[in-house]
C-alpha cells in the first residue's frame, strides 16, 4: 500500500511539474508574438509592395519568392517549391451594371465580375431582370420558363442569427458558387448576385464560381448589399425595369504556379510532418489582407518563434503555403498527391484562413481519441481567452488530406467582421491590429509545441 501511494505521488508531482512548464512556454511563445512578432511586418510588405497575388498573375509569383526568402531568413532547414499549374483569369478593365428604367433613369450600381467568369465584352449586354431569393424558388421560375432570355438577379443575404458568420457564408454561397451554371441551364443570359457580404455598404465582393461548375457562358457579376437593396427596391416599383451589364473577363492558358513549402527537420521523429499552412493567392480587389494574408504571415511566424525561443521540434515542421485556393484549389489537390504517392506521415494537418481577428479556439476533424486529447489541453489556452475545441473544418486547402486520415485542425477567431472584407476591394492592411494577428500566430505556435510533446491519437494512412 505504502508503494502504491509512493508512485501515484511521484505521478502527480510528475504531472504538476509536466503542467507548469507547458504554462511557461506558452506564456513565452505569447508573449515572444506580441513583444517581438514579426507577422504584422510581413503583413504590412506583403499587402502594400507585392501586389494583386491572383492566381497565375505576376504579383503572386513574386509574393512566393518573397517569402521563400522570409522563410530561409526565419531559419528553415530546407525550402522548395512544388510546381503547380493554375487558372490564369483575367478581370479586364470596366465593368458595368447600370439599371435602365422609366421610372428611375439609368442607375448605376457598384459591382464586380465573379471569378473565372466570362465577359460580354464591348458590345455589352441588355435584358429585363427578374429577382429571385431562394434555391426553391429557382428551380420553379426555371422550370416554368420564367428565367429565359433574363438576367437573373439572385438576392440572398447573408443570415444575420448565426453567431459563426462562416455558417452564414456557407448557407449563401451557393448563389455564387453554382448560380451561373443554374441560371444557364434554364436560359438566362446573364447573373447579378447579391454580394456575400454581412452588412450593408459598398464594396462589392467576388468571389468564383465552384471548380466543379465549370466555366459558365455567360457573364456573371456580384454587386454590392447595398446596391442589392436598391435594386430590390426599384424591381418591386417599376417591374419592367431592364439592366446593361459590362464587362471584359477573359481565361488565359493555364499558367505555372508553385506551392512554397518550407521545413525544420524535426529531431527525435523527421519522418513524421506537422504541417501549418496557409493560402497565398488572393483576389485582385484589395489587398488579400484578411484573407488570406494573415494566415499566411502566422504560419511563418511559428517556424520563426520556434528558432528565435530553441524550441527544437520533435517531429519536422512544415509550413505550406499553397498555390490557386480562391479560383480552383490545384495548389491544395497538387500537394495531396504528393503525400498520396509518397505516404509521408503527417501527425496533423492545420491551417489559418478565417482573417487576422482574435483568435477564440479550433475546429477539429478527427478521431473522438484526438479531440479529447485536444480538449485536455484547453485549461492551458483560457488564460489568452482561447477557449474551446469543438468538431469542424479544418480548412479548404488542408480539406484533400482529409481522407488519408490526418486529423485537421483550423484556427477559428472573433469572424464578425470578416465578412465586410472577405473577397472585397475592403480587405486592406489598415484592417487588421497587430494584437490580433500576434495572438493568432502564438496560438497556431502552442497548439504545434503541445502536439509536438505529447502526441495525437492519428488514424494510419496504411490503414485507408
Amino acid at each position: 500500500m505504502k508503494l502504491k501511494v509512493l508512485l501515484l505521488m511521484v505521478v502527480l508531482a510528475n504531472t504538476g511539474l509536466r503542467a507548469q512548464h507547458d504554462e511557461e512556454t506558452l506564456s513565452k511563445l505569447f508573449t515572444h508574438s506580441l513583444v517581438s512578432g514579426q507577422a504584422y511586418d510581413d503583413l504590412g510588405f506583403l499587402c502594400k509592395h507585392l501586389g494583386s497575388r491572383l492566381s497565375g498573375s505576376p504579383g503572386l509569383h513574386a509574393a512566393i519568392f518573397w517569402a521563400a526568402e522570409r522563410l530561409r531568413e526565419a531559419g528553415a532547414d530546407t525550402v522548395y517549391l512544388q510546381p503547380v499549374m493554375v487558372p490564369y483569369w483575367e478581370r479586364g478593365e470596366e465593368e458595368v451594371v447600370r439599371v435602365i428604367s422609366t421610372r428611375y433613369g439609368s442607375v448605376e450600381l457598384s459591382s464586380t465580375s465573379i471569378g473565372n467568369t466570362l465577359g460580354t465584352g464591348p458590345m455589352g449586354l441588355n435584358a429585363p431582370v427578374v429577382e429571385v431569393n431562394s434555391r426553391e424558388q429557382l428551380e420553379t421560375l426555371g422550370k416554368e420558363g420564367r428565367l429565359k432570355s433574363h438576367i437573373v438577379f439572385l438576392n440572398v443575404p447573408m443570415s444575420q442569427t448565426h453567431l459563426n458568420t462562416g455558417a452564414a457564408y456557407g448557407q449563401s454561397a451557393w448563389i455564387r458558387s453554382q448560380g451561373p451554371t443554374l441560371v444557364e441551364a434554364f436560359g438566362a443570359v446573364g447573373l447579378l448576385v447579391r454580394s456575400l457580404g454581412i452588412g450593408i455598404d459598398d464594396h462589392p465582393h467576388t468571389g468564383s464560381v465552384s471548380p466543379r461548375s465549370g466555366v459558365p457562358g455567360i457573364p456573371a457579376l456580384a454587386i454590392s448589399t447595398r446596391a442589392a437593396e436598391q435594386l430590390h427596391r426599384m424591381i418591386s416599383e417599376d417591374p419592367g425595369l431592364s439592366v446593361y451589364l459590362e464587362n471584359h473577363c477573359r481565361m488565359h492558358p493555364d499558367a505555372l504556379s508553385y506551392n512554397l513549402i518550407a521545413e525544420v527537420r524535426g529531431v527525435v521523429n523527421p519522418d513524421e510532418i506537422m504541417l501549418i499552412g496557409a493560402h497565398l493567392d488572393a483576389w485582385d480587389l484589395g489587398e488579400g489582407a484578411h484573407d488570406d494574408g494573415a494566415g499566411v504571415v502566422q504560419v511563418m511566424d511559428v517556424l520563426r518563434m520556434f528558432r528565435q525561443l530553441g524550441i527544437a521540434p520533435r517531429h519536422s515542421l512544415r509550413v505550406v503555403l499553397f498555390t490557386n485556393e480562391e479560383n480552383g484549389m490545384r495548389g491544395a489537390y497538387e500537394y495531396a498527391s504528393m503525400v498520396r504517392e509518397s505516404g509521408e506521415k503527417h501527425v496533423f494537418a492545420l491551417e489559418s484562413d478565417s482573417g487576422g481577428f482574435a483568435p477564440r479556439g479550433f475546429t477539429v476533424q478527427a478521431t473522438p481519441e484526438a479531440l479529447a486529447q485536444l480538449r485536455d489541453w484547453l485549461p492551458l489556452f483560457r488564460p489568452w481567452l482561447i477557449h474551446f475545441m469543438e468538431v469542424g473544418g479544418g480548412g479548404v486547402d488542408i480539406g484533400p488530406l482529409g481522407p488519408f486520415g490526418i486529423p485537421l485542425i483550423g484556427l477559428d477567431v472573433e469572424d464578425h467582421r470578416y465578412f465586410n472584407y472577405h473577397h472585397a476591394a475592403s480587405d486592406t492592411f489598415d484592417k487588421v491590429d497587430r494584437r490580433e494577428l500576434q495572438m493568432g500566430a502564438a496560438a497556431i505556435a502552442s497548439l504545434t509545441y503541445l502536439i509536438d510533446r505529447y502526441g495525437l491519437p492519428v488514424e494510419s494512412m496504411m490503414s485507408r
